[in-house]
Order: C-alpha cells, then sequence, then structure tokens
C-alpha cells in the first residue's frame, strides 16, 4: 500500500533527522555515525519523493490498488533499485564499490532483537555469500544484486521449504537459525 508506505518512510525521515541533530561529532567513530545517519536522511527523502510522486500518479488514475499490485511499474521498479543501491552503500564502508568480506559481516552483524546475528555466525554466513556471489573475493553491484534476490526468494519460502534446503545444503547448516 503506497499510502502506509508514504507514512513509514516520514517516520523514518523524522527518526532518521533526529538521530543526526544527537550526534556526538568528538569522535572517529561519532563522525562515522553522523555520515551513515546523514545519508540515511537523504535516502528516506529520495524514497518519500518516489512514493508521493507514485501516490500522485496512482491518484490520478482513479486505482491506486492496480498500480500498486504492477511490480513491473516503472516507479516501483525505481523505488526497488533505489533501495538496492541503498544497502549497497551502507554495506560498501570504504565506498570503494565493492564489498569485501569484513563489510559484509559487520553490516550482518548489526542487526537487533530477534534479528541479532553473532559476530561469528556473521562472519561465516558473510564467507559463504562472498565465495558464492563474489568476483575475486569481493562483491560488486551486480553480485550483490544477485544475492540480495536471493535473500528476497529465501524470506518467502515456509519453514519446510527452508528446512529442506537445509537438508539438502549441509555445508550451509551453520548458518541456520538456532
Amino acid at each position: 500500500n503506497v499510502s502506509k508506505a508514504v507514512k513509514t518512510t516520514k517516520k523514518e525521515l523524522v527518526a532518521a533527522e533526529e538521530a543526526v541533530g544527537k550526534v556526538s561529532k568528538d569522535s572517529a567513530a561519532g563522525q562515522k555515525y553522523l555520515s551513515y545517519r546523514t545519508g540515511m536522511v537523504a535516502y528516506a527523502k529520495q524514497r518519500l519523493q518516489i512514493l508521493v510522486d507514485l501516490e500522485a500518479a496512482s491518484a490520478s488514475n482513479g486505482s491506486a490498488a492496480a498500480v500498486e499490485a504492477d511490480e513491473t511499474s516503472p516507479a516501483l521498479i525505481e523505488i526497488m533499485a533505489y533501495d538496492i543501491k541503498a544497502a549497497f552503500d551502507l554495506f560498501d564502508q570504504d565506498g570503494n564499490g565493492t564489498i569485501d568480506q569484513g563489510e559484509l559481516a559487520a553490516v550482518l552483524s548489526r542487526g537487533n532483537g530477534p534479528h541479532v546475528i553473532k559476530k561469528e555466525k556473521a562472519e561465516r554466513m558473510a564467507g559463504d555469500v562472498v565465495k558464492y556471489f563474489g568476483v575475486d573475493g569481493l562483491l560488486p553491484h551486480e553480485s550483490f544484486v544477485q544475492w540480495w534476490r536471493e535473500e528476497l526468494k529465501w524470506s518467502k519460502m515456509s519453514k519446510e521449504e527452508q528446512d529442506k534446503w537445509y537438508k539438502e545444503n549441509p555445508e550451509y547448516a551453520y548458518t541456520k537459525d538456532e
């Protein structure tokens, strides 16, 4: 639902702007966090504009449901491409256009709540991702997109399908949620 996405993105933008205001700029870590949060503000503003444009186009069509359901809609494709690029840029901490195993592991282990991945597991998972999808030990943008698509497919699989996959691929059993 585009209207719901607009509301959510507005909340994300406010939270990112508030976080920027609270960052201590006195340390290298603070500067790095400020850079990250400033990027999140820019990302949220861009995403919000795309969503508002999509919402306006939907309203002028008289059928928001038709536009939202069409995954080939240029606006939705633009949002997905922008989201993936924003994620890639977040993972590519040194800005060299590729993601190495350490960068990927650092981001994977940053979760919160039930999505926390312990450092050791994140390092093993990142190693597998770079080994399977990478080129010369690095993930260029195209490889990252391929991995991202696989992750989306995985997230839509049932628990039974995931368990079957692990049985067929025992070398990845340690990545299975404990």
